[in-house]
Formats: structure tokens, C-alpha cells, sequence
């Protein structure tokens, strides 16, 4: 984390880009902010204008603890999984969360808290967690994911169980020939053949 220039505490990464930061989530934000006074919160800097104007949004609801709140700069993709690999976890925006971000950070062992959205972009995260078949990290309000988020970060036992059930499972998301035969067919049935 040093190396990174990360700070030291409980480290709850959001790595998405900007744009998918709805006011609705600056809540979870706050009472993650507010429960855990060792929780530092890392954003994906996408824009530095969108950051600007996020941390303003911010400061407005968390007030000082605004400074616990912070931006990574956009690397190279092999400089992102180090910054994904030193999160304790990761953080889920309300209504457009990860994808491709979730099944790295899956990938890695990071728990991820979710609260899925009612359309497609807010459910990728809760699809690959059904096909773990683990539910622990997926939250029912936004109550429930400022819990979650919080019990991740305070308790390293826990949050190494968690991890461990998500590397135990996660060839269930890699090691598919079955999923590439089915696109297959299903591509033949399309064109009639």
C-alpha cells in the first residue's frame, strides 16, 4: 500500500469510474465513513474535474472526514490489480456497478459488497456471486451495505473467510468450457443452422 501511495487504515476501494457515482451512494459513504473511523474510502480518479466536483458532493455530507476520502490515478491495467489486491475490499456503487472490475477483483479474493440495482448494470456483481454460490456480500438495503462494508473492513478474520470461500469458488467464473459451447450453439441456433 505504501508503494502505491495508499493510506494506512481500512482500506474500502471503489474502483469505477466516476460517472457511475450516484448520489444515492454517497450515503453508504457516509455511514461507512461514520462507523468505522479507521475506514479510508479510494475512488478511481476517471476525470479530475468529476473527482472535483465528487469530493465538493462529499464534503457537503461527511463534512471533515471528507479528507479520509481519496482519488487513485488511472494506471496501466497490471498496476490496477495491485491497487485491487491491497484493497481489503471492495464497494459496489448503487444502480451501475462492476463487471469486468468484479470478476478481477473475484479473481484476486476481494470481497466485493453489493447491493443489486433493478437493471442489468446494478446485477453483474450478483450474478458472479450466484454462480459462487455465496451470499454473504450481497445486501438487501442500504442499511444492510453500510453493515456489511463495515464488518469486511473491521474484522480481518472474517474478511479472510470471506476471501477464502471466494478462492475456493472462483474457478466457477474461469474454468467454463461449458459456458463457450453453450454461446456456441446458441450462435447456431440464431443463424438457422
Amino acid at each position: 500500500r505504501e508503494e502505491l501511495g495508499l493510506p494506512a487504515g481500512h482500506l474500502y476501494f471503489c474502483p469505477h469510474s466516476l460517472f457511475k457515482m450516484h448520489p444515492d451512494f454517497d450515503v453508504a459513504l457516509q455511514g461507512i465513513l461514520e462507523r468505522d473511523p479507521l475506514a479510508q474510502i479510494v475512488l478511481s480518479e476517471s476525470r479530475a474535474s468529476w473527482a472535483g466536483l465528487l469530493r465538493e458532493r462529499l464534503a457537503g455530507k461527511v463534512g471533515d472526514d471528507v479528507e479520509r476520502v481519496h482519488f487513485m490515478p488511472s494506471v496501466p491495467q497490471r498496476e490496477f490489480h495491485q491497487y485491487l489486491a491491497s484493497a481489503d475490499l471492495i464497494i459496489d456503487p448503487f444502480y451501475f456497478g462492476g463487471c469486468n472490475t468484479s470478476c478481477e477483483a473475484l479473481g484476486l479474493g476481494i470481497p466485493i459488497v453489493t447491493l443489486p440495482g433493478a437493471l442489468l448494470p446494478g446485477r453483474f456483481t450478483l450474478g458472479l456471486y450466484r454462480e459462487l454460490k455465496l451470499d454473504a456480500c450481497i445486501a438487501g438495503s442500504e442499511r444492510e451495505f453500510v453493515e456489511l462494508a463495515v464488518r469486511l473492513g473491521t474484522q480481518p478474520d472474517y474478511r479472510r473467510s470471506i476471501s477464502a470461500q471466494i478462492r475456493e469458488r472462483c474457478g466457477r467464473l474461469y474454468e467454463r468450457p461449458d459456458a463457450g459451447k453453450a454461446l456456441g450453439e446458441a450462435l447456431l441456433r440464431i443463424a438457422g443452422r
